[in-house]
Order: structure tokens, then C-alpha cells, then sequence
């Protein structure tokens, strides 16, 4: 019998968490699905949970791979998977217990290529909670117009639609040859559903958060060196392609774009060099802050920008970027990392 939904799970070191994860997994009302984990070579007890569950559930797959990221493990479950539907859980969230029957129930009485909910974030160390919402009609199909209308438009001002709490019809997957970017790329996850969102006909948004996104504090990646920041933010014009691909880029939506690469992403990989675990030293510090200020992209994005701030503090920023005042940047940025 071909399974109604496949769950996707990549796992790297997960022992402390990932019993519970599939323990809500394997609870789901909705019965009818193979689970597929994806060890992605961990070196703790990871394996020894895997085969246990494999032995009480039939329904358990396990996948095992050297490490090679999250995207790699998805991708290679993405080509064993058979069912009808897929979608991913993270191995330390968690779902309720009636989610995937709910999405799948959507996914075929709306004919839905794309079902999504929204996601609790769960700060384990600070004892609170927060609904992730999107601005989306919910309850209603959304076809090809709602999706450009509302799902795209809001990628490109907000971009919070990440590959968890979706449910995606296996055939848009296989039709499209929908991936994730391989490598530990940051936002693989993202790019995903931009494909996704791309060539799905009708969506579904279902307003409850049936998601459980476990957010660990202390190992936040906002908090910690990432030696790809450079070629996930500044290499890429990711969004203007895409926003030129769906028929959505306008002179504001480039302002927007130009702003964010300045302000967001050229800030970020500055004061990422000053973050724990980047041990350069300040000469190949000052080095990569040199290779961001001579991008072409970056200056693109300087020129657009300058032209529409009004802000004295921005336009100083921003005059220091077309100057390349790199040591300017070095001293703020290394400021600007010990405040954070």
C-alpha cells in the first residue's frame, strides 16, 4: 500500500531529543505514512535510537550517510520516499498529535499542491512560547493568483517560509525535480519552497500551530561564526531573481532588496567575522571585509540605496561602504558584535 505521507527527518547528533520527536511522529492519528530519518553520520547515540524504533515500527526508516548537512540528507530521502504527500520535522521539534492528518485532509479535499500551518517556537531555556503566523487568507484554497498575491510577495519582505510545517505533494516534487541546494548552505531550506511555491497550482494555510520549533538558545546560529554567510548573503541575488522570475520586481521591491543587502546581509557578514568560532585573524578579517566592499553586488545595492535613504545615521553607513572605508567597517563592526 503506498503511504499517504512520507516524514522526512534529518538527524545529526540528536539523542537528547529525538525520541520525542518521533514519538510524536509515530502517535499521528494519521497512520498511513513511512518515516524516513536521516543519519546524517552522527557520533553519539543516535544510531542505537534509530535502530531501536526500526525494530518496534515497521514504519521507521532508517537512512544512513557520512555528514554531509541537512540538505543532503533531505535530498537523498526525497528519492526513497512514497508517499503521496512529504513533509519534514527537524529532530528536535515536534508535532501535535492530530497534525498531519489535518494537513493531509486539506491537501486532498482542496486538491492542494502545498499545505502549511502555522509554528509554535519553543525557547526551551527561557520557559516561553510564540505563535509564527503569516499574513496569508487561511482556511481557504489559494490558486495561482492568491499564491503570487500573498505567498510570493510576502517571500520577498519577509521570507519566513521554511521547509517545516509544510506539506508538499510528492508529484510537484518529482515533476519539477524540486532539491535542496547541497552542501551546508545557509537557508537551503528556504530556497526549497521558493521552488516550491514556484510551481505549485493551489495552496492551503491552515492558521493553527501545529508545528513545534524547539529554539535552543544557547546553540543559536544567530550567535555563532557561519563561514558560509559570505556566499549565502553576498555572492547570491537570490530574491531579485526570483521577484524577476515571478513577475514581481518593481522599483520598490528593489529598494527593499538593495536596503536589506546593505543594512542586513553586508552588516551581518562583517560582525560575523567578530562572532565565537571565527578564528582569523585581523588581517584575513580585514581581507574578507575588503572582498565584501569590492562585490559588485554590494555596490549595486549601495548606489540604490543611497539614492532613496533619507536616514543621516544610514547614509554615513552607506557613504562608508562606497568609499570601501574597510577598517571604518572592521572598528564598527567589531563594536557592533559585542553589543549583540
Amino acid at each position: 500500500m503506498t503511504p499517504k505521507m512520507s516524514v522526512i527527518i534529518p538527524v545529526y547528533n540528536g539523542e537528547k531529543y529525538l525520541r520525542e520527536c518521533l514519538d510524536s511522529v509515530l502517535r499521528q492519528t494519521l497512520k498511513n505514512i513511512e518515516v524516513l530519518i536521516v543519519d546524517d553520520g552522527s557520533t553519539d547515540s543516535t544510531r542505537n535510537i534509530l535502530r531501536y524504533y526500526e525494530a518496534i515500527d515497521e514504519r521507521v526508516k532508517p537512512i544512513y550517510q557520512a555528514n554531509q548537512g541537512p540538505a543532503t540528507a533531505r535530498n537523498n530521502a526525497l528519492k526513497q520516499a512514497r508517499g503521496e504527500f512529504v513533509a519534514f520535522i527537524d529532530a528536535d521539534d515536534w508535532v501535535d498529535r492530530e497534525t498531519y492528518a489535518t494537513m493531509y485532509e486539506a491537501a486532498s479535499e482542496n486538491n492542494a499542491d502545498i499545505v502549511f500551518t502555522d509554528m509554535r517556537w519553543e525557547y526551551e531555556d527561557e520557559a516561553k512560547s510564540y505563535t509564527k503566523s503569516y499574513s496569508t487568507k487561511a482556511n481557504m484554497p489559494l490558486d495561482r493568483d492568491a499564491i503570487k498575491a500573498e505567498i510570493l510577495t510576502d517571500f520577498l519582505y519577509n521570507g519566513s517560509y521554511g521547509s517545516v510545517c509544510k506539506l508538499f505533494r510528492k508529484s510537484l516534487i518529482d515533476t519539477y525535480g524540486l532539491a535542496f541546494p547541497d552542501g551546508k548552505f545557509l537557508g537551503e531550506d528556504w530556497l526549497f519552497n521558493m521552488d516550491a511555491f514556484t510551481y505549485c497550482q493551489m495552496a492551503y494555510y491552515i492558521d493553527k500551530p501545529l508545528y513545534h520549533y524547539r529554539q535552543a538558545n544557547d546553540a543559536s546560529l544567530m550567535r555563532k561564526y557561519n563561514p558560509q554567510l559570505f556566499d549565502s548573503y553576498i555572492n547570491g541575488n537570490t530574491l531579485e531573481t526570483y521577484a524577476k522570475r515571478w513577475g514581481l520586481y518593481d522599483e520598490k521591491v528593489a529598494v527593499d532588496l538593495a536596503r536589506r543587502k546593505c543594512y542586513i546581509a553586508v552588516n551581518g557578514c562583517i560582525q560575523n567575522e567578530f562572532k565565537p568560532g571565527c578564528d582569523k585573524g585581523m588581517r584575513e578579517k580585514l581581507a574578507l571585509i575588503t572582498d565584501i566592499v569590492e562585490h559588485p553586488n554590494v555596490g549595486k545595492a549601495v548606489e540604490i540605496a543611497l539614492q532613496h535613504e533619507e536616514s543621516l545615521a544610514r547614509r554615513m553607513y552607506l557613504a562608508m561602504l562606497k568609499r570601501k572605508a574597510v577598517f571604518g567597517l572592521f572598528l564598527a563592526g567589531k563594536i557592533l558584535s559585542m553589543r549583540s
